[in-house]
């Protein structure tokens, strides 16, 4: 999984990630999960961990220097396209906890349509060529802009720490939802 030469989730080969049904090549998700592995061994000091040399400690290292671009993380590697996932699951994590990074990344979801109906959205339009066969004929845009509440519920964790108030706003909204539904849906 991991090239031996960069430390980051091999691009040339597809690995399933949070989006399932897409096709993902080294993406922020990915590189997250080797990240949060990699500091998983070094706190539990079981084994000496293969990762610590790309790490040295600094979990978040990779990936702000692969994927960050400005005030956001981009999904994947070779790919300037921006998701949701990308700029919650570091943070969610504790891969990275830099409440400087953290803020304009959740911004940037905000300013740019990712929470919108409600938090969040993988992605803001649909992107067909990335949909594995079976779900864009029969679930076209089942993991793209449709909006996930269970990313959004790690979304709304993670806003709560750097703006308690909207995040306070935003969990109401879903409040209202759920009791006008009955339900909290899923997709």
């Amino acid at each position: 999984v991991v090239d031996p030469a960069s430390g980051l989730v091999r691009a040339d080969r597809k690995f399933s990630a949070h989006r399932d049904t897409v096709e993902n090549r080294s993406n922020a998700y990915g590189n997250t999960m080797v990240a949060l592995l990699a500091k998983t061994i070094a706190e539990t000091g079981w084994f000496a961990s293969p990762f610590e040399p790309y790490f040295e400690g600094d979990y978040g290292r990779l990936l702000m220097e692969h994927f960050w671009v400005d005030d956001h993380f981009r999904d994947a590697l070779g790919d300037e396209t921006v998701s949701g996932e990308a700029n919650v699951w570091p943070f969610y994590t504790g891969v990275i906890a830099d409440p400087a990074i953290i803020g304009p990344a959740l911004a940037h979801l905000d300013a740019n349509g990712f929470c919108d109906p409600y938090p969040l959205r993988y992605e803001t339009s649909r992107r067909p060529e990335r949909e594995v066969w079976l779900t864009r004929h029969v679930l076209p845009d089942y993991q793209g802009s449709t909006v996930w509440t269970s990313l959004g519920a790690m979304y709304l964790q993670v806003l709560r720490t750097v703006d308690p108030e909207l995040a306070a706003t935003e969990t109401a909204r879903y409040v209202e939802w759920i009791e006008r539904d009955g339900t909290f849906w899923e997709v």
